[in-house]
């Protein structure tokens, strides 16, 4: 229900009469903390010992002014996670045979937000507002055995979607009538996972 209604505040947003529409278009990197790092997935009885990974991501936004105070974007964003902890357990109960794992995920978003804007001065303005990110992930473990020289043994491949409801805070300065620089916060939470993303990027006005 709370998804149903963020899709209608968009729409109503964007199909709200204008004279004139600011569009923005803003790229530069995110610092992404993932918590725990790895996903679990069917086949892999992980045990884990990875509490979290950090990369750095790029991303693109575009984004609307369909009101003064408010402004709606679309955004996509790529990770690739590489998780080096974890053991796998496999055999009968009494010989169970320990495994460790590396597991590689390719993660796509897109995600739809919807800002209120507030001026705190004439280069300065602070936005807020919910996220639905749209993810889509293939992940493979492969796993090894546990020795001075690891053996590997087989992989497991998995693919999943999600769509989940997230926030988003961010400073904005304006350097020019078409050129503006932004520090942003994101979080969001995905398979029991918590990422929150750092970013920073430059926006171009027309």
């Amino acid at each position: 229900m709370k998804l149903h209604h963020a899709a209608l505040c968009a729409i109503a947003l964007v199909a709200t009469p204008v004279a004139a529409l600011a569009l923005t278009i803003d790229a530069g990197l995110s610092y992404v903390l993932i918590d725990p790092a790895a996903r679990k997935i069917a086949g892999a009885h992980y045990q884990g010992t990875e509490d979290n990974d950090t990369l750095a991501s790029p991303y693109i936004r575009f984004s609307a002014t369909p009101k003064p105070d408010w402004i709606v974007g679309v955004s996509y964003s790529y990770y690739r996670i590489r998780t080096s902890g974890g053991f796998y357990w496999d055999g009968p109960a009494v010989t169970q045979l320990a495994m460790r794992g590396w597991q590689t995920e390719n993660l796509h978003e897109i995600a739809l937000d919807v800002r209120y804007q507030k001026q705190f001065s004439p280069n300065l303005r602070f936005e807020v507002g919910p996220v639905l990110s749209c993810l889509w992930s293939k992940a493979t473990t492969d796993i090894y055995t546990v020795s001075s020289s690891p053996t590997w043994l087989w992989a497991v491949r998995d693919s999943d979607s999600t769509a989940e409801l997230g926030g988003v805070a961010a400073l904005r300065y304006t350097v020019s009538d078409s050129l503006t620089v932004t520090f942003g916060y994101r979080y969001e939470r995905a398979w029991g996972r918590d990422l929150h993303l750092f970013s920073g990027g430059m926006g171009f006005s027309f």
